[in-house]
């Protein structure tokens, strides 16, 4: 599956998307993105849907990151980010859509660190998902993470096989392991192992 992803990715994105399509319609989300005439377009993303009156966008949801950035550094609250695949290829094989927008916004949210240092405003959670890259994909993510910040808390959470990828195996032991290592060796601070009770031999 990766080595189709990585070489032969033009050939496998219609498969690719005829799976998201499949996916996304028993909750009654777009197939495509939203490109509606009149509409209002949202940045939050790299898709940037152009929303009718009453539509939906692609992810189903509309909000503001620097408006979320404000409202989480009075209280003490946090923003966590899923950064699952460093592979712009890999990451629409997984998700549908790019990674880039994701990878500015957060970015962009962590100038914001230094007006709170005392408690970690911007979060990381980097699942790896056997089949879908190694751990050099975990290694670039948090190579990019360091570069912003070395003290930004990451998660590495195991992976578990259900709803549409339950032909998928869970995390071992091992693959953790080198998450951890690789991670560690990009210049990461502040790490946890998440969900270890998945953890297999």
């Amino acid at each position: 599956m990766l080595n189709c992803i990585q070489n032969h990715f033009d050939e496998v994105l219609p498969i690719i998307k005829q799976a998201h399509h499949k996916a996304r319609e028993p909750f009654a989300l777009p197939s495509s993105l939203p490109r509606a005439e009149p509409g209002v377009t949202c940045y939050i993303c790299m898709n940037e849907c152009s929303i009718s009156e009453g539509g939906v966008s692609y992810c189903g949801l509309r909000t503001n990151l620097k408006q979320m950035a404000e409202l989480s550094l009075k209280p003490g609250g946090c923003i966590k980010f899923d950064l699952k695949a460093w592979s712009g290829e890999i990451h629409i094989a997984l998700y549908g859509v790019s990674n880039k927008r994701t990878l500015d916004n957060f970015r962009l949210l962590a100038r914001y660190i230094r007006k709170r240092p005392s408690l970690p405003l911007l979060v990381a959670s980097t699942l790896f998902v056997p089949g879908y890259g190694g751990k050099e994909e975990v290694a670039a993510i948090a190579a990019f993470i360091s570069s912003l910040d070395p003290y930004i808390p990451c998660a590495l959470p195991a992976f578990h096989p259900d709803f549409l990828m339950m032909g998928l195996p869970a995390t071992s032991k091992q693959q953790a392991i080198e998450r951890l290592e690789a991670t560690r060796a990009a210049g990461l601070t502040r790490l946890r192992l998440g969900n270890i009770h998945l953890l297999h031999n």
